[in-house]
């Protein structure tokens, strides 16, 4: 939830034409995030809880993508984007 919520504040800060197009994606890709953890957390098939996992772990690598693409457009700081990786960092590593 802390990266969704660090995220508004950063898209909101696009170009206009880009927080329609990058930024929605980067907000539709983080709450695709939330709900495969909520899949994965009350499935009680294991593999289709690993399915779930993995699919995350996509997300995950979309989102560092994307976040980078911004860094790259200055659409944020070096900063912003290494806080952004950390944040998605942390939650690939929860996820195993």
């Amino acid at each position: 939830m802390e990266l969704i919520e660090w995220s508004i504040g950063r898209i909101a800060d696009f170009p206009r034409n880009e927080r329609f197009t990058v930024g929605q994606r980067i907000e539709n890709t983080e709450l695709d995030g939330v709900e495969l953890i909520t899949r994965a957390r009350f499935t009680r098939d294991p593999e289709e809880r690993v399915r779930h996992l993995e699919e995350l772990n996509i997300k995950l690598e979309l989102l560092s993508v994307l976040w980078r693409i911004a860094q790259g457009k200055q659409w944020i700081s070096v900063k912003q984007c290494l806080h952004a990786t950390r944040l998605i960092d942390d939650i690939g590593r929860m996820n195993g």
